[in-house]
């Protein structure tokens, strides 16, 4: 269940910083291009009469960016290349408004850049992709109105300036425009701080590469990474419209594609439960005391809570899967309390969808991960005062020979690399490698 909350206050803040910068180094309004790699950048690109260059497109920052689930930050940025358009100076109050354009349109009649991502915002804030226009609304505890998807991210590019063959979108952006821009993105990060950043683009991640620090990887799509002193989950896909030999990949045409039911949805599933884990600890983001403790909860409520795994869920898979439903249900038990129990209901329905996209090891992070968070042993445990027991070692840790200074992390690399196991198994297994 989600428990949305927002902070427009803190986002103007941050909008007014990021106006301020671009203003200073970017652009200062129509016809106000100030960038000092400006001239740099443009004779790196006009290398034939067939490239037009378009400069100052600055990013969307919604009013609502700055989100929190369940106490959680949850600050989405989804980042591209460039917008490719034949316009110039185009500022960040444009950007907001052609966002507020786009949102009331029917779903369906999106071009695919915006319909897939809607579907990534969806999965990010828990809800899942559809052509539904509820399904695009967030009901945000704090405020009045649903809060529109494209309301709660921002939106910017590695590329503030576009190259493009004139007369289309066709990229003809240069690595110097790309290294020059470098600066702009980073102090866009600095000051918006995302704690989820999706990547559009496999050129993205390509381009940002020499600005990432301490990189840790979670899955194939999945990272820790620092970028600009910000320590962030960075979900690398390509980009939703994808055309020719590349058209199978495409998961802005439809809300149910091989990519985005396989690839896109277990990825930010997967990046949700990092970041929302530790659920018994609440953030005081919004100042006022701490929650009550949740109330217990009964066995019948725990009972059908608990993930069930239907019959034809065989081999390999069809195990782990029954396996971990019986140590959600332990854990449960252990927990008991309402709010454990409602991350187990979302839980549920993630790994139903991972397992749907026929992502078994993703169900099984999914649970290995929310099971870190709500083990009784655990240091919200210990802050509550009850007896824990000794105390679980301290980090790092090494497992199959990479080391992880995430705890969470590190059980989901050893789960990975244990492959099937009984619960005197994992148990070993985490002892003998430090994490029990």
């Amino acid at each position: 269940m989600r428990s949305l909350r927002s902070n427009p206050a803190r986002t103007a803040e941050r909008y007014a910083e990021l106006e301020r910068y671009m203003s200073a180094n970017v652009t200062s309004g129509p016809g106000g291009f100030c960038c000092v790699s400006g001239d740099a950048c443009r004779a790196s690109a006009l290398v034939s009469p067939d490239v037009a260059f378009y400069e100052g497109q600055l990013s969307h920052v919604g009013e609502h960016y700055d989100m929190t689930d369940d106490g959680h930050d949850l600050r989405v940025l989804v980042l591209g290349m460039e917008t490719g358009r034949d316009r110039s100076n185009v500022t960040m109050d444009q950007r907001r408004a052609e966002q507020q354009t786009v949102a009331p349109q029917d779903p369906r009649s999106r071009k695919p850049h915006m319909k897939g991502t809607a579907s990534a915002l969806r999965l990010a804030f828990g809800g899942v992709p559809g052509a539904d226009v509820a399904g695009d609304l967030l009901a945000v505890q704090n405020h009045d109105e649903a809060v529109h998807v494209y309301d709660a991210y921002a939106l910017a590019n590695v590329r503030l300036c576009s190259a493009v063959i004139r007369g289309t979108t066709k990229s003809k952006g240069t690595l110097e425009m790309t290294r020059r821009c470098s600066p702009h993105l980073e102090a866009t990060v600095r000051i918006l701080e995302p704690t989820l950043v999706i990547s559009q683009s496999a050129r993205t991640r390509e381009a940002i590469a020499p600005a990432l620090s301490n990189v840790e990887q979670v899955d194939e799509h999945l990272e820790w990474v620092t970028l600009a002193g910000v320590r962030l989950l960075l979900a690398s896909l390509v980009h939703p419209y994808q055309q020719g030999r590349n058209a199978h990949m495409g998961w802005g045409g439809s809300f149910s594609t091989p990519y985005l039911d396989d690839v896109v949805a277990p990825t930010i599933l997967h990046a949700r439960v990092l970041l929302l884990e530790d659920g018994d600890e609440q953030d005081e983001v919004f100042g006022g005391p701490p929650s009550a403790p949740p109330p217990p909860v009964s066995d019948a409520a725990i009972e059908s809570t608990t993930p069930a795994v239907p019959p034809e869920a065989t081999g390999r898979s069809g195990s782990r899967r029954r396996e971990a439903a019986g140590r959600i249900k332990d854990a449960l038990t252990s927990a008991r309390n309402s709010r454990a129990l409602d991350q187990a209901r979302t839980l549920g329905a993630h790994a139903a969808r991972a397992a749907a996209a026929r992502a078994p090891e993703v169900v099984d992070a999914l649970l290995t991960a929310w099971i870190d968070g709500q083990h009784p042993d655990d240091d919200a445990t210990s802050r509550r005062g009850e007896s824990t027991g000794p105390s679980r070692p301290a980090g790092p840790w090494t497992v199959a020979g990479k080391a992880f200074t995430d705890r969470s992390t590190a059980n989901r690399a050893l789960a990975r690399a244990l492959g099937s196991y009984t619960d005197d198994e994992w148990i070993a297994a985490q002892r003998q490698h430090g994490l029990r």
